[in-house]
This record gives structure tokens, C-alpha cells and sequence, in this order.
């Protein structure tokens, strides 16, 4: 599962589904909110991913994993391949994103 740590804190899940979407913007992602800590992202049947937001001393930390339909034959795979695919993609856009360096 990758995670990434970025310096600014107090991030919400608004922020970062935003964040993901203009980072990503030919991935056509359908982000939906899951509490105020958690986001799920669909690209299609598929191919999904789940964001968890967390606070930490120092800064945020995004826990992104691959997901899956729940089908017992093809849950295991998909969400190794998703956990590859789109979850390292993810993971590496919220990193990278300029809003949440924190270097103000």
C-alpha cells in the first residue's frame, strides 16, 4: 500500500479529492467521499482505490490502496493490480501536488 507523507497539516478530504483531480485530469476519476477522512475513487468497475487521510506530528499522511469489485474470484487480483496501478499513481500525484508542501 503506498503511502506518502507531504508537510502541511490539517488537509482535508475536499482538498485532496481536488488535488488528486488536477493532478490526474485525464484519468476521468469518480471521487466520492467516505466520512471526512476517506475518499473512494472509481475509474471504472474495475479499477478503484481508497485514500485515507491522516494526521500526523509534522504533516499528513495519504494511505492510498488498490480496490476491487467484490467478487470473490477476482477481489485478491484486482486489488493487487489496482494497488500497482492506480493507488501508486494517486499516491504519487498527492505527493507531488504544490498546494500541500507546506513551504509558505
Amino acid at each position: 500500500m503506498p503511502q506518502v507523507k507531504v508537510r502541511r497539516q490539517g488537509i482535508t478530504a475536499d482538498e485532496a479529492a481536488a488535488a488528486i483531480r488536477s493532478s490526474l485530469p485525464g484519468e476521468q476519476l469518480d471521487i466520492s467521499q467516505r466520512g471526512d477522512r476517506e475518499l473512494e475513487l472509481k475509474k471504472s468497475y474495475f479499477v478503484r482505490a481508497n485514500v485515507s487521510i491522516s494526521s500526523e506530528p509534522g504533516g499528513t499522511v495519504f494511505a492510498v490502496h488498490g480496490g476491487g469489485p467484490v467478487i470473490p474470484v477476482l477481489f485478491l487480483s484486482t486489488r493487487i493490480v489496482n494497488g500497482r496501478g492506480i493507488a501508486r499513481r494517486v499516491a504519487d500525484a498527492l505527493g507531488a501536488y504544490e498546494g500541500f508542501r507546506g513551504d509558505d
